[in-house]
């Protein structure tokens, strides 16, 4: 979670810099505070989606706090398909250039849902990037074999599984919605570059290369960071 945090933080600073972002979109924010803590210019706007309680309990945590850009938060269930969209346009309109991020957001939505999410966004002429990161196919394969995840549902999801989306095709599934990858980055390699590998990591990697090549290189990249951008941009 650390790693996720750190690649999508020098990402988003990347974007925002070389692309000329002047909006950002974090659907399903939850209680990020990236608004606080990053560098960003003062006149960036950055706009945060959740539900209504979410965001309530956000504000009152942060309350003596100050954000470094210009922040807004908007209360809105996402899978409402209409109200979406509507938001969508209306940020459309006054956008020059869109970063939309949904970190820790698209597993927990199915194939059709995170389908309509790529179309809606895609629809948008100022909506050009996208930030999320990517289960592994593999992953979803083996859900019902990992103990934690059992746990985690039975308690927190009412039984339901909460992986849901990890296609099978990787990000070439969002090839058909009008995305390209523009950047990846593997969780895995970046926890060997900054030297943050998990106890006795390089004796695993020896044994499952030694027995499943293939599996390793497969599971090893199961959490993916990508940078989408439309096709005609």
């Amino acid at each position: 979670m650390a790693i996720r945090t750190y690649v999508i933080d020098n990402l988003i600073l990347q974007l925002v810099k070389s692309k000329k972002i002047d909006t950002v979109i974090n659907l399903a924010a939850g209680l990020d505070t990236r608004p606080y803590r990053l560098p960003l210019c003062a006149s960036l706007r950055w706009i945060e989606v959740d539900l209504p309680e979410i965001i309530a309990y956000k504000e009152q945590l942060l309350k003596d706090q100050q954000p470094l850009c210009w922040l807004e938060r908007v209360k809105l269930d996402i899978t409402n398909l209409a109200l979406r969209k509507t938001f969508f346009s209306e940020i459309n309109l006054v956008a020059r250039q869109a970063l939309v991020i949904t970190e820790g957001l698209l597993s927990y939505l199915h194939e059709t849902q995170v389908a309509l999410l790529a179309t809606d966004i895609y629809e948008q002429s100022q909506l050009n990037w996208w930030l999320f990161e990517l289960e592994s196919s593999l992953a979803l394969k083996h859900y019902d074999q990992v103990y934690a995840r059992k746990i985690f549902d039975q308690y927190f999801a009412n039984g339901n599984k909460t992986l849901l989306f990890a296609p099978q095709q990787g990000a070439e599934f969002f090839q058909h919605y009008n995305w390209k990858v523009a950047k990846s980055v593997s969780a895995w390699k970046e926890l060997h570059r900054l030297n943050r590998r998990i106890k006795f990591a390089w004796l695993l990697e020896i044994i499952m290369k030694l027995v499943a090549n293939e599996y390793w290189e497969k599971i090893s990249g199961r959490v993916v960071l990508y940078c989408l951008r439309k096709v005609d941009i």
